[in-house]
């Protein structure tokens, strides 16, 4: 019988995309009866990935965002237990080589008898092979304007942005650097040079234009050139 980490090692090497997808333990597809299901284009798997409905793809647009995740994978295998079965719903491989898993669960059933039993047989597992576990809810996902100003930004990560491009602006910026002030200034920089219109935000997505984060985000935000 595999163990969690033989589990995590075939994950971590075997894991494909299948046409554009890559689909976890269970394979989901659009039209299936009760479920939504929600294909979110992953700018860090370079891949569509299969999410169980809006928290699920909340979480997963966090985790594009966060820094110190290199890559994830969703519902990536599934650990027998005495009386139930688990599949996490993220495995996490963080940019110091260490891993987690994640569950993704409204409140509303994350403090349920039965759930939070299971969930501690699940944490004493984890921990015996020294593997963080964390539960994620809508109170994590959901807060303005974290999730606003990551949803914003995302399309220009969905969108093929020449380096080119990012560059010519990158060099725009600094040699007008005293007059840039707000995001509408960075655009009206640019705005001459051609570029593609989302090069800004891309450039706000990379972190290479810093802004308050959180604050919601508008064209008169102010920005700093990292």
């Amino acid at each position: 019988m595999k163990t969690i980490d033989d589990k995590i090692r075939d994950v971590i090497n075997n894991t494909k995309p299948e046409f554009g997808v890559i689909h976890g333990n269970r394979r989901f597809r659009k039209g299936r009866t009760g479920t939504r299901i929600i294909f979110f284009n992953s700018y860090k798997n370079g891949a569509l990935l299969a999410c169980e409905g809006g928290l699920e793809e909340s979480h997963t647009l966090l985790m594009e965002f966060d820094e110190s995740i290199t890559k994830y994978f969703l519902q990536p295998f599934q650990i027998d237990f005495d009386g139930f079965s688990y599949t996490p719903d993220a495995l996490v491989i963080h940019t110091d080589l260490t891993v987690s898993l994640r569950e993704v669960k409204p409140s509303c059933k994350a403090i349920l008898p039965k759930i939070t039993a299971q969930h501690q047989h699940i944490r004493v597992a984890c921990q015996n092979h020294g593997l963080p576990f964390s539960i994620y809810t809508e109170k994590e996902s959901q807060e303005e304007p974290y999730l606003y100003n990551r949803t914003f930004l995302y399309r220009s990560v969905r969108t093929k942005i020449s380096t080119y491009d990012l560059d010519i602006a990158f060099q725009k910026l600094i040699s007008e650097k005293d007059s840039i002030q707000t995001v509408f200034d960075a655009r009206q920089c640019v705005s001459d040079l051609n570029l593609h219109p989302l090069v800004i935000d891309r450039m706000l997505f990379d972190g290479v234009l810093k802004f308050d984060e959180k604050k919601k985000l508008h064209p008169n935000s102010k920005v700093t050139l990292s």
